[in-house]
């Protein structure tokens, strides 16, 4: 309500600055500021269920089916989402990572994510490992892989653990084992990768 409305008819008047103010009639901030909080968590909550039910329960279930996996887990659901997944041990690590990669493919509509690898390696296994990852980075860099192979095999026999290897066009899997213990890690070849892609942690 402006406090000079019984003459601003008049020509050439103008309300002094400061004088009209706005009066809101029975609005109650506190009460206005919880509903709007209230609708945006629910909107949020809304959200979440949707993409709990919709998307990560029909994916778990779709991974649960393949044999080759031990456990999946939806992990941080970001740029790109996160998967944790482990793979039995003494495997082939090749044929389980890309069928993980298929199923990973067919459900989540070309957006990026990201596989870390739950493994357990003990101190035998993660000496082998630092005893070969020279070679593996040297076949990545110059395509030296039956001396990477060599020095694998080489490092696992005198360490008495179980080592598995293999190459395809895309990476170079490495899967050591020693009883229950295991070490597995996926090095992408840099020819082969592109934006889209599961690298292990």
């Amino acid at each position: 309500m402006c406090y000079n409305s019984l003459v601003s008819n008049q020509p050439g008047y103008w309300p002094a600055k400061g004088r009209c103010q706005l009066n809101w009639h029975g609005l109650r901030w506190p009460v206005v500021a919880l509903a709007f909080a209230g609708s945006l968590l629910a909107i949020w909550a809304g959200h979440r269920l949707l993409n709990r039910y919709d998307y990560q329960v029909p994916l778990e279930q779709a991974v649960a089916r393949d044999k080759s996996v031990e456990s999946f887990t939806v992990g941080d659901q970001g740029q790109p989402n996160i998967y944790q997944v482990r793979f039995p041990t003494g495997g082939n690590l090749e044929e389980e990572w890309r069928g993980l990669n298929r199923i990973l493919a067919d459900r989540t509509g070309g957006r990026p994510y990201r596989i870390e690898i739950l493994d357990n390696p003990d101190q035998k296994l993660n000496q082998v490992y630092y005893n070969v990852q020279y070679a593996i980075y040297g076949a990545l860099a110059r395509g030296t892989f039956q001396a990477m192979a060599g020095r694998v095999e080489n490092q696992a026999k005198q360490a008495g653990v179980t080592a598995g290897l293999w190459v395809d066009g895309r990476n170079i899997y490495l899967d050591l084992s020693d009883g229950g213990h295991s070490l597995q890690k996926v090095f992408p070849r840099t020819a082969a990768t592109g934006t889209g892609g599961a690298v292990n942690g």
